[in-house]
């Protein structure tokens, strides 16, 4: 029995998407961004997992060589519609291979990328960045409070189901509430069985209003918890929605280098720490001397992003940059890397497997090295 109280010999595909929800809602990610079970079926049983970048034709025959039926995927490999299943494209190619072998697929993108511990957390782990925070913070993020109300000694059994449920959160602190001290009013019909008061009279009551607050996406969950242990027929509560965001959910990071750089020696680091040759740097004439403190970081494509970076941003490393993102970066006076998207999003996929492993640990979890499409030279 795993410690997320699955037994690991019937893991299904639901079970590793509601794990990989809870890491990384989907909420989180961009409007426009595809995601979650891509192909395959939620109740199958999971004979093992391929962690990958992207679905390739390599891919699936390195998960059927280990007996793996479910793939884990950063990219989506269902994007556009699909209009013709043509073999001789390779992403359909892949798509249709894993289909006919009822193997499964799940994807999580710009969720995972926005994610505490996701793509960009582990991209600025290896880069020793220090004081990390989200480079643009996600206004999907929002959180709500809700409130109940119930005599005092039932308090500790509903804000226990209420933050198991995933209320009360804030930072590293858990089950997080307030609780202050009122009177409630009701009138009990004959039918109804009021856990305290009588029937056919208007009853006041000594009641505690507990609050906790919740991410928007867990509202439901921490409902349904609530209800399930309150000791009321009818439970009263308010659900109010706020402007809190999670201050650690977003895309990219935004950190402090372990040491100052140059705009070279950043580079040379950057090949260096990500095993990344092909990287290159862009930078206005009047550049090569500044001192670089204060660095963002963004896997995969980030160039069109540079207009929003924050003015503290000494340089900004991400995978890709199109020629006239660089242009406009230079001419903003910004000091930018481009380090390959494999490079920037692969070291996310490896943590992703790692926690997987400690979570599922009777769970055979691959990770398919894939190699960058790009050729040092």
């Amino acid at each position: 029995m795993s410690k997320t109280g699955h037994d690991d010999g019937k893991t299904t595909v639901r079970m590793i998407q509601q794990w990989l929800d809870r890491l990384a809602p989907p909420s989180w990610g961009v409007s426009w961004d595809r995601g979650g079970l891509q192909i395959g079926r939620p109740d199958a049983a999971v004979t093992g997992v391929c962690a990958c970048l992207n679905l390739r034709p390599e891919a699936v025959s390195f998960a059927r060589e280990r007996k793996a039926n479910l793939f884990l995927a950063h990219h989506p490999p269902v994007w556009d519609p699909v209009k013709a299943l043509r073999t001789d494209q390779p992403g359909i190619s892949a798509l249709i291979q894993a289909a006919a072998e009822g193997m499964h697929c799940i994807a999580a993108h710009t969720c995972l990328d926005a994610a505490p511990g996701g793509i960009n957390d582990a991209l600025a782990e290896i880069l020793q960045l220090s004081g990390v925070r989200p480079l643009f913070p996600a206004a999907e993020a929002k959180q709500v409070k809700i409130v109940t109300f119930l005599p005092a000694d039932q308090v500790a059994r509903v804000r226990r189901a209420m933050s198991d449920a995933g209320a009360g959160v804030i930072g590293i602190y858990r089950e997080c509430a307030f609780a202050a001290p009122g009177t409630g009013s009701f009138f009990a019909p004959d039918e109804a069985n009021p856990f305290t008061g009588a029937r056919g009279q208007l009853n006041e009551e000594p009641e505690v209003r507990l609050e906790m607050i919740a991410e928007r996406h867990l509202t439901d969950a921490v409902l349904s918890a609530m209800r399930a242990a309150h000791p009321y027929e009818e439970p009263a509560y308010d659900v109010i929605p706020l402007e809190n965001t999670r201050p650690d959910v977003g895309l990219g990071r935004l950190g402090s280098l372990p040491e100052p750089m140059s705009p070279l020696e950043l580079l040379a680091y950057v090949r260096e720490k990500l095993s990344a040759p092909q990287a290159r740097l862009a930078m206005p004439p009047d550049a090569a001397n500044r001192c670089l403190k204060t660095v963002g970081v963004l896997g995969g494509s980030g160039g069109s992003l540079i207009t929003r970076l924050p003015p503290e941003t000494d340089a900004y490393i991400t995978g890709e940059f199109s020629y006239h993102n660089a242009l406009d970066a230079v001419t903003a006076g910004h000091v930018i890397i481009e380090a390959g998207h494999h490079e920037t999003e692969f070291p996310g996929v490896r943590r992703l497997a790692e926690r997987l492993r400690q979570d599922f640990p009777g769970l055979p979890v691959h990770i398919f090295e894939e190699s960058s499409p790009y050729v040092a030279t």
